[in-house]
């Protein structure tokens, strides 16, 4: 019996022992109110935890567990997902690692450092030029005919365990594969200088994802459609112990066929406002779907005591606002010693969360609606500003995409993330403005398409210095859309030139800032020469001793649109000075365009707005930054109240955005509230006041 793992099933738990008292483990399902269970048919030293012909089965394998654990669900309509290692999770000792044991010709061989360091001990499997791949899809054929209802991927990276973090892979395997593909022998060693091993980096992608398609070719050969999640690991939070980079997280990219999932704020991380932003970046990834994942404890070392009911809850209402499908972790990873009864308070805090998600699926879901588009580049996360032996500012590209994305939500604008391959393939979706925040290391291609969309009306907003290098880091003489910016590039002005980078502003128009006319926006920035015809909006003050009247922000026509450059890191700037006018600035210089829908209420409102079943839903999540003053995103934040807010007006601009039959929306309801609301016409715009928005409210119009 197979039943639909995805249809509207948000209240989903990771539970994942060797095994179980399964009668026990369903009825507590049932008590929290689960739909779906994330569980093991293998754990992460590789071990299968049933009777399979190709992996090394677990020494405290019982063969009835998965059927019973299926079986037994079903019955209770619970979809069952099985959580898979694609290379390796969860692995204390190498010497554990089934798959290595089996196959030692297939291990991963980790690239040395620019002085020649290597690692002993780690350990995992080469997925790029190995046939390991074939060996991990016909496994998931074993596993399918479980009667499982989905496949789970974790540890989808090219790092080992346990350990440092060294990359790979550099097997035979790989040295062949990489020279039929290249033509080049691999590197010897990391040396950001060496061309070889640039285009190892890329290499390791491509081909990344190049088997991963041919995996959910065969698993969908033996199941047509079965749902299969990637996660690919790329947060923009570093943490001691993680890297996210090209170290070992998955490709910043589109998947095809397969859903994509990110932890969304984890451990002692601000998991309530990280979570937006995490649902973003998975949902790039995928237009077959996405979800999020946090434990039910709020740290690791925290995991012994009771998980915040808010915190979870917000959790899934995050999730539910983004439109991707929330779930939560009971036990971190499938150790035996954590395999104990999980006490039954985490599973009353479980059900009081699926409680809040319940009241919502009735609305969730839609095609979503868009304005503004966020580059998030691949290529300047791994190649900008490194040094040769590949040290790097990770927190240039997390603060500045942090930053950019609280500006824009604050400020209660649509937004989306856009990867370099929505560039590439011209797919800017209905994004009527593109914000480049740094994005510096973009190669022609996407440069191009770039230029294109402003060409044929677009808005283009860009910051320091974006396009100022090639894929690879090298710095070109120019810009590349200098010709579009209005702006050239002379020099930049960074920590390493001069102790405090910041400047003072003057604005030529200060109705932009709110009437304030000296801002700063406080980060590095770039010396340049406008082109003839740009208009400057700001220009240094010469207070501090930098110079006067030196160009900030000009504003240049391109074709049928327009571009405005900013010389300062704005997002960079806002993530550590969060100034009013910064963000007033960059959403008023937004709002040059129309918008489908505008809300006005406080700066903790997070919306979004769907479409579906002739509806337009748009949510309204109450979702306080932090009741504990939280001054960073690695400080544990506790939201412990949320005060109602009132009277928040929604407008729903015609003139953009229509009906799905082309007439005007007639009715609105306050699905949560269950009250209906006056519909006012305003000119091409439809205004609704909903009067009282406590933790989430759903405006739903017909």
């Amino acid at each position: 019996m197979v039943i639909d793992p995805h249809s509207n099933r948000l209240r989903r738990l990771e539970f994942r022992p060797v095994s179980y008292d399964v009668d026990e483990l369903v009825d507590l399902l049932e008590y929290a109110e689960c739909d779906m269970i994330v569980m093991s048919a293998t754990i992460g030293t590789g071990h299968a935890l049933f009777p399979s012909r190709i992996m090394p089965h677990h020494p405290d394998m019982d063969p009835d567990y998965v059927p019973r654990v299926v079986e037994q669900c079903h019955q209770r309509d619970i979809a069952v997902t099985s959580w898979v290692v694609f290379n390796i999770q969860d692995v204390r000792s190498a010497d554990d690692y089934a798959p290595a044991q089996k196959w030692p010709d297939m291990q991963i061989k980790f690239l040395p450092a620019l002085d020649g360091t290597t690692i002993d001990g780690p350990v995992g499997m080469c997925l790029l030029g190995s046939p390991y791949w074939e060996i991990l899809a016909e496994f998931q054929t074993e596993v399918l005919d479980l009667d499982v209802d989905a496949l789970w991927f974790d540890g989808y990276s090219l790092r080992g365990m346990p350990g440092e973090f060294r990359p790979g892979c550099v097997c035979d395997h790989c040295a062949r594969a990489f020279r039929e593909d290249s033509g080049l022998d691999l590197p010897e060693r990391e040396d950001w200088h060496d061309e070889r091993f640039l285009t190892w980096v890329d290499w390791r992608w491509d081909r990344l994802m190049a088997n991963t398609e041919k995996i959910v070719e065969r698993v969908h050969a033996h199941r047509p459609g079965v749902p299969m999640t990637l996660n690919t690991a790329n947060h923009p939070w570093d943490a001691p112990g993680w890297k996210q980079q090209w170290e070992w997280g998955g490709p910043m990219r589109r998947y095809r066929n397969v859903y994509t999932s990110h932890h969304a704020g984890t451990y002692d991380f601000n998991g309530s406002n990280l979570a937006m932003l995490n649902a973003k970046l998975a949902k790039a990834q995928s237009d077959e779907g996405a979800d999020i994942w946090t434990p039910l404890w709020s740290g690791r070392e925290s995991r012994a005591g009771s998980p915040r009911p808010r915190h979870l809850a917000n959790h899934g209402l995050a999730a539910i606002t983004e439109g991707v499908w929330p779930w939560w972790g009971m036990a971190h990873g499938s150790d035996q010693s954590l395999a104990e009864t999980q006490p039954l308070y985490r599973w009353t805090a479980l059900k009081q969360a699926n409680q809040v998600v319940k009241a919502r699926e009735p609305w969730f879901g839609g095609d979503e609606l868009e304005f503004v588009g966020i580059v998030a580049s691949e290529h300047t996360v791994n190649f900008y500003d490194r040094a040769r032996d590949g040290s790097h500012n990770y927190d240039d590209h997390s603060s500045g995409l942090f930053g950019t994305h609280a500006m824009l939500s604050e400020a209660h604008l649509l937004h989306r993330i856009l990867y370099e391959d929505h560039l590439r393939e011209r797919d800017f979706g209905d994004c009527q403005v593109v914000i480049l925040s740094n994005a510096a290391c973009l190669d022609d291609d996407c440069c191009d398409a770039l230029r294109g969309f402003v060409d044929s009306g677009g808005l283009l907003i860009a910051g320091y210095e974006s396009t100022l290098c090639d894929a690879h880091g090298a710095r070109r003489d120019d810009f590349a859309l200098a010709d579009v910016f209005g702006a050239s590039w002379r020099d930049s002005i960074t920590p390493q030139r001069q102790r405090d980078v910041s400047r003072g502003l003057i604005m030529v128009d200060p109705s932009l800032t709110g009437g304030v006319e000296h801002i700063c926006i406080g980060a590095r920035h770039c010396l340049i020469d406008p082109a003839a015809g740009a208009e400057v909006l700001a220009v240094s003050d010469p207070f501090g001793g930098n110079a006067g009247d030196e160009p900030a922000i000009v504003t240049n026509s391109f074709g049928s649109g327009e571009a405005i450059y900013f010389a300062e890191d704005f997002g960079v700037g806002y993530w550590s000075r969060p100034y009013t006018w910064t963000r007033d600035l960059l959403a008023g210089l937004s709002l040059r365009r129309t918008p489908p829908v505008q809300v006005d209420g406080p700066s903790v409102l997070h919306i979004n707005a769907l479409q579906a079943d002739g509806e337009l839903r748009v949510h309204l999540l109450n979702l306080p930054f932090a009741t504990n003053r939280m001054m960073n995103r690695n400080a544990m934040a506790t939201v412990e109240e949320v005060v109602p807010l009132h009277d928040v007006v929604v407008r729903v601009n015609l003139g953009a955005f229509s009906s799905a039959d082309g007439e005007p929306f007639t009715s609105a309801r306050a699905a949560i509230a269950d009250l209906d609301l006056s519909v006012v016409p305003d000119g091409d715009s439809l205004l609704i006041t909903v009067p009282r928005v406590e933790e989430h409210e759903i405006l739903v119009l017909r």
